[in-house]
């Protein structure tokens, strides 16, 4: 069971794995958007690893290190998964986001913000997604061919 909470919403995980939601930052401000409600997911997003809210959306990552979204797409937050400013109640995969994860790799932990998302893999490598994190970065240090 996990609850998280951020700005004007609550996530809770049930003792059976459902999701709810409740208030109207990540579901909306149209009428309604605040009341709890259980969230729909895919089949495979279960076995949580971590649970997280940000300002405009809630996340989930399974420990086989899937990263599912629910909420607005304010900023590209998750670039071009889901159309930029639409809001999905139901929890989506944005693992591909991340196209420099390799496949001997997996995401471990997940966070995020207003409009932005940072997560960290098995191999110790970060990365971030959203334009307003992408604009307060240096050039210098957007990419690092380090890792």
């Amino acid at each position: 069971m996990a609850v998280r909470g951020r700005h004007h919403h609550i996530m809770y995980v049930g003792i059976k794995g459902e999701v709810m939601g409740q208030g109207y930052r990540a579901g909306g401000k149209e009428a309604g958007q605040h009341a709890l409600k259980v969230l729909n997911r895919p089949a495979e997003c279960n076995d949580y690893a971590d649970v997280r809210a940000g300002k405009f959306f809630r996340l989930l990552l399974s420990k086989t290190g899937k990263l599912f979204f629910s909420g607005q797409n304010k900023k590209s937050t998750v670039g071009n998964a889901i159309q930029l400013n639409d809001c999905v109640e139901e929890f989506k995969d944005v693992t591909d986001i991340f196209t420099q994860i390799d496949s001997e790799d997996k995401i471990i932990s997940c966070d995020g913000g207003k409009h932005f998302l940072v997560v960290c893999t098995a191999k110790g490598r970060i990365f971030a997604s959203g334009t307003g994190l992408y604009h307060s970065i240096d050039d210098d240090i957007r990419t690092n061919e380090e890792a």
